[in-house]
C-alpha cells in the first residue's frame, strides 16, 4: 500500500504492537484509549532444565501466553502503546499521543525468562538464576500471521520495535503473508548505529524507522532537561544556528553497504530519544547483585 493511498482518518486503524506486551496496569494506564484486550494474544515457550543434557530445553510453542509482560519485563510494548495513544501520569492527566483514536492490539511475542539455574558455571547464571529476554522467530512470525489473518474493518499496522543481527526466512515469510493481506509493517531500524540496520527491519519490503533527535531536546536548566514542545517547523533555526533541526541520532541504525544494505532500505525517522512513556525496570545483574 502507498502513503498516498492512506487517506482515512486516524479513527479506524487497528495497530497491533508486537513487542513485550503490556504491564499489568494497563486499564489504568490507557484509561482513555480503545486498547482492543479481547484481541490480545502471546506468544512463549516453556524453558526447563534437562538433567541429562545439562542445558535449557525450549518447549513447543504456546500461544496461550497473553500479552501482560512478566513482573521482571521492561513493558516496552507499554511504552511503544503509549508513543500512539498517550497515557494517564500520575492520575493527574492524560498525555495525548500521536494518534490517540487509534485502536491498539497487544500482541506478546518478547518474553522474559528469569529461570533457577542448577548449575553455577552455566553463561550468565548469577546466584543460582539466569535470566532469558527476547523472542524465537518462531514467536514472531506467528504474531504476525495471528495479526494478518484477523478479520478487522479497518486498516491494519503492524508496529514492530524489535530487531536481531540476522535475517530470518521464516520470519520474512510471515511478513509477505501479512503484506498479501494488506497489513503495513513497521519495524525498527534498530540501536547498532553504523554496524548496519537490524532484521527485520532491513528487509525492503517493510517501512523501516530509525531514531531521529531533536536538537533543543537538552537546552534547559543545567542542560539536563528537554522544553517542553517542539517547533511546527523544525527548520526554523535553533540557538547554536542549526536551520535543520531534526537529526539522526548516533546510536540509531542505518544501512551499511558492507552488509549488503542500500540507503533506500531506511525509509523514516522518527523521535527516538528523551522518549517519556511508562515502562517498569527489568531484572538485571549489576556485577554483584540481582536487581529488580
Amino acid at each position: 500500500m502507498d502513503a498516498e493511498d492512506l487517506d482515512y482518518d486516524e479513527e479506524g486503524i487497528y495497530v497491533a504492537i508486537l513487542d513485550t506486551g503490556l504491564l499489568s496496569m494497563w486499564p489504568w494506564l490507557f484509561s482513555e484509549a480503545n486498547i482492543a484486550w479481547e484481541l490480545g494474544k502471546g506468544f512463549t515457550h516453556d524453558v526447563t532444565w534437562n538433567l541429562i543434557t545439562e542445558d535449557f530445553d525450549w518447549g513447543p510453542l504456546r500461544d496461550d501466553r497473553g500479552f501482560i509482560t512478566t513482573p521482571w519485563g521492561s513493558g516496552h510494548g507499554s511504552h511503544v502503546t503509549s508513543t500512539i495513544v498517550g497515557f494517564n501520569y500520575a492520575d493527574l492527566y492524560w498525555i495525548k499521543g500521536v494518534a490517540p483514536r487509534a485502536t491498539i492490539i497487544p500482541v506478546l511475542v518478547l518474553d522474559y525468562w528469569w529461570l533457577n539455574c542448577p548449575d553455577p558455571d552455566y553463561p550468565g547464571c548469577y546466584d543460582g538464576k539466569v535470566l532469558f529476554r527476547g523472542g524465537t522467530d518462531e514467536m514472531v512470525a506467528a504474531g504476525i500471521i495471528y495479526v494478518a489473518d484477523l478479520d478487522l474493518d479497518g486498516p491494519v499496522i503492524i508496529s514492530m520495535s524489535l530487531g536481531g543481527p540476522s535475517p530470518s526466512p521464516m520470519v520474512e515469510e510471515a511478513i509477505d503473508y501479512a503484506i498479501t493481506k494488506g497489513v503495513i509493517v513497521v519495524v525498527a531500524a534498530g540501536n547498532s548505529a553504523y554496524d548496519g540496520m537490524d532484521w527485520p527491519g532491513a528487509y525492503p519490503q517493510v517501512i523501516s524507522c530509525a531514531a531521529g533527535g531533536w536538537t533543543l531536546n537538552w537546552v534547559g536548566t543545567g542542560g539536563n532537561w528537554w522544553r517542553s514542545d517542539v517547533p511546527e517547523d523544525l527548520k526554523e533555526d535553533d540557538v547554536y544556528g542549526n536551520n535543520w533541526q531534526l537529526y539522526l541520532e548516533d546510536f540509531s541504525s542505518r544501512p551499511n553497504i558492507k552488509m549488503g544494505q542500500k540507503a533506500w532500505q531506511l525509509d523514516v525517522t522518527a523521535p527516538g530519544a528523551a522518549i517519556v512513556g511508562p515502562y517498569q525496570r527489568y531484572v538485571s545483574w549489576n556485577g554483584t547483585h540481582w536487581l529488580i
